[in-house]
């Protein structure tokens, strides 16, 4: 629950986009009921300016008297300056402040605000929140008087105020006015000078949030009014809210009709289209990778003892997911990016757990690791607790450029799980949605070539079953002699998935891994299989049994065939349990050492495809 309490209409500051008409304040009496029906949700003060008003502080006391579990100010920071009146708002229940920014220039401030001196109070004003104990997230709106100076600004909010918790760029929005007259007039013209055209703003924020990854800076982009999501396709995870315009205004074109993020997109705003005319829009085709909804997984740690850990040549694996989101969406994927994901304090709480119990590897996992801002430290956790093997498991986008992948070596980074299933452009954005082959690529080479160990993931699926040799040998051009690690796309269980159009039938995939493996060597690649991802041996040609058999079976423990597999172990295998025998495994040579065959599997297709396989 979150409760908004606007204290006062008065503003130290003349922003041209504001609406604010910088006069009068609420009654004691009515802001004291607010607050007092607050419950224990966040408590938000806004303006105006919630710093002039001298009630501030005791409104400050009650909010927190009240229950309330979080106390915020929004701000533009210049009185925050004084370091005694940040720390009196912090010591009267202050928790978080949202500090506005416009720019790190004064001459922007005097054109945007009219106040140039409020420039450098701002930034001292966030240094003397900070410096009190306070939180601090900082909100950029975006206007025609700042959008060439959104990259620098991030460098400095970097470099000046490295503690903040995130940055919002909020661009400018107006509404078409209902009704014609002076007022309408008064917000065109307003809207045409502070409204920043879409072919320029997109590209403007798209800069910030690449600069600002590249500074682990978290940044998100507010595209809650009327900014088309497809103008941001390049930095998507980055968008903070995703849903049509708050004014409810929505501007439907013909090419939109078909767009997979309809619901969720307001379109070019009607009032950008009537001043700077009909933008290009390129519609999704499917839900982007960042905005995937699946309510049906939850972070876990998830343990492996004894169980080797393909790819990454240790046993007793534990696995951590540090983060849920992910910046692909994989067809096959199962993670549930909706989930919320960890805390820094239940990541090194498990972190803690697994050196305790003597863990020979931990290998974060996701959604996408690198999107987290913990990862390095909970590496470096990791190496200072004596863990050997300190993996994780990517899609190496992020290590292509910029200094993440040295932070993360200079942790203790030692291994990386690169999932890279396609090497043309076409075959891997059908299966993951977004990225380049070349960029992937790219971050695993930068391992490789400061001594990590590199294993690449290549899951096969509809989309690249016949294009195996071309990915082998892409992989080993581009990133070098490393082991390669092949699985079958398959159901997971309760997840909502184009299944259909995604599966491969088992003996159709087998073709793809006879050419793989046969491939892979020839070429100077290890191969191997991922364990209970893989498939049972049975399915393969009669011919390359013999030979490739031992390598689908890498990494499974004996079992006995009671109808159905036990569970492989006491924390419980999701992989194993979920398989079965059919009748003709009873005579099979392999099934003390076959991981069986999923039981959605047999549903959909039925055990024709399995046969009974003779030992010598």
């Amino acid at each position: 629950m979150s409760t908004f309490v606007p204290i006062n209409d008065v503003c130290n500051l003349g922003c041209s986009f504001c609406g604010i008409r910088r006069e009068g304040a609420a009654h004691d009496d009515e802001l004291r009921a607010r607050l007092g029906s607050a419950g224990e949700g966040r408590v938000t003060f806004g303006g105006g300016e919630p710093t002039v008003d001298d009630r501030l502080p005791d409104l400050l006391e009650v909010a927190r008297e009240s229950g309330a579990e979080g106390v915020v100010v929004e701000t533009n920071g210049a009185h925050a300056a004084d370091p005694d009146y940040a720390r009196a708002l912090v010591e009267h229940g202050l928790t978080h402040a949202r500090l506005m920014l416009l720019s790190n220039r004064a001459e922007t401030y005097e054109r945007v605000a009219a106040v140039g001196e409020a420039c450098e109070l701002a930034w001292i004003g966030g240094r003397a929140l900070l410096d009190a104990g306070a939180s601090v997230s900082v909100v950029v709106p975006v206007c025609q008087g700042n959008v060439d100076e959104l990259v620098e600004l991030v460098e400095d909010v970097a470099a000046r105020l490295s503690e903040v918790e995130a940055l919002t760029l909020r661009p400018v929005f107006f509404s078409v006015p209902q009704r014609e007259g002076p007022h309408a007039d008064d917000i065109r013209a307003r809207a045409a000078r502070e409204m920043v055209r879409l072919e320029v703003l997109a590209p403007a924020l798209i800069a910030a949030v690449r600069r600002a990854q590249e500074l682990d800076l978290e940044i998100h982009v507010d595209a809650a009014d009327g900014l088309p999501l497809c103008a941001l396709r390049d930095a998507l995870e980055a968008l903070d809210r995703v849903r049509p315009p708050r004014g409810g205004q929505v501007e439907r074109r013909e090419e939109c009709l078909g767009c997979a993020m309809l619901e969720r997109c307001g379109g070019q705003g009607p009032m950008d289209a009537a001043l700077f005319g009909a933008a290009t829009l390129r519609p999704f085709d499917r839900i982007p990778p960042a905005l995937i909804r699946n309510p049906t997984f939850e972070p876990v740690f998830l343990r492996s003892p004894g169980l080797p850990a393909p790819g990454f040549g240790f046993g007793d694996k534990v696995e951590i997911r540090v983060v849920m989101p992910c910046n692909q969406d994989c067809t096959f994927c199962f993670v549930n990016r909706e989930a919320p994901s960890p805390d820094l304090e239940t990541l090194e709480a498990g972190v803690d757990q697994a050196i305790a119990s003597g863990a020979q590897a931990i290998v974060y996992t996701g959604g996408e690791p690198t999107l987290s801002k913990h990862l390095p430290a909970l590496i470096r956790r990791a190496t200072e607790g004596g863990v050997p093997c300190r993996g994780i498991q990517t899609n190496a986008l992020r290590l292509a450029d910029g200094p993440l992948a040295e932070a993360l070596i200079d942790a203790g980074l030692n291994h990386a799980h690169v999932s890279l299933h396609a090497a043309d452009s076409r075959r891997y954005q059908a299966i993951t949605g977004f990225g380049e082959p070349e960029d992937a690529a790219r971050g695993a080479r930068r391992l490789v070539d400061a001594g990590v160990d590199v294993s690449i993931s290549l899951v096969i699926c509809q989309e690249n079953a016949d294009h195996m040799e071309p990915t082998l040998r892409f992989i080993r051009e581009e990133v070098g002699p490393v082991r390669v690690v092949l699985s079958v796309a398959r159901e997971q269980l309760g997840v909502p998935r184009p299944w259909d159009q995604t599966l491969v039938r088992y003996t159709e995939a087998a073709q793809a891994v006879v050419e793989a493996l046969d491939v892979g060597p020839a070429l100077g690649l290890i191969m191997d299989s991922a364990g209970t991802c893989s498939m049972p041996p049975c399915v393969l040609p009669r011919e390359a049994i013999e030979r490739h058999a031992d390598v689908l079976l890498v990494g499974h423990r004996v079992m006995t065939w009671e109808g159905e597999t036990e569970a492989r172990d006491e924390a419980g295998d999701d992989h194993a349990v979920s398989n079965e025998f059919v009748a003709t495994c009873q005579e099979c040579g392999f099934r003390e050492r076959c991981p069986g065959i999923q039981r959605t599997y047999l549903e959909r297709r039925g055990d024709s495809e399995f046969q009974a396989v003779a030992l010598d």
